[in-house]
């Protein structure tokens, strides 16, 4: 059993590759279903916050440093990097950590003034950007959290 976590009988091997990173990176794991024995991160306590308008966007990305993660819901690179975020939204309690639905029509306004083009795409903002990246890459976003917080 995998962290003393597991329902069932399963084994590394049969885990997703998005769980094998995660279990690697130290990310707490969840619950284990048996329907292809997927894994999930523990979101419990979480703190990104979900973007719900274009205003509260702008509200949240005025004070304090933040760091936006632009995603899908369709996207498989969001789904694998998700986890990892949220860890780290509770590692930094000091940073604001934001995630932005471009699906969602109430912050179509906010996607299309940050010229999103692809998924997940990561913003360091402290009152404007301050620098951004694509792609889902665990060791750049620690990177963009720790430059920028000094």
């Amino acid at each position: 059993c995998v962290q003393g976590t597991c329902i069932g009988d399963c084994k590394m091997a049969t885990l997703s590759r998005s769980a094998r990173v995660a279990l690697t990176l130290g990310v707490p794991l969840g619950v284990f279903v048996n329907q292809g024995v997927r894994a999930f991160a523990s979101d419990a306590s979480s703190k990104v916050i979900n973007i719900t308008s274009d205003a509260h966007f702008n509200q949240e990305t005025q004070n304090g440093l933040c760091i936006v993660d632009f995603t899908a819901k369709w996207c498989g690179p969001c789904k694998q990097i998700a986890p990892i975020y949220d860890k780290l939204s509770i590692e930094h309690k000091d940073v604001k950590f934001l995630k932005v639905d471009i699906d969602d029509a109430a912050v179509a306004n906010t996607v299309m003034a940050s010229s999103i083009s692809a998924v997940p795409t990561f913003m360091a903002w402290r009152g404007k950007e301050l620098e951004r990246f694509t792609g889902a890459n665990p060791a750049r976003i620690k990177d963009l959290v720790t430059r920028h917080k000094q």
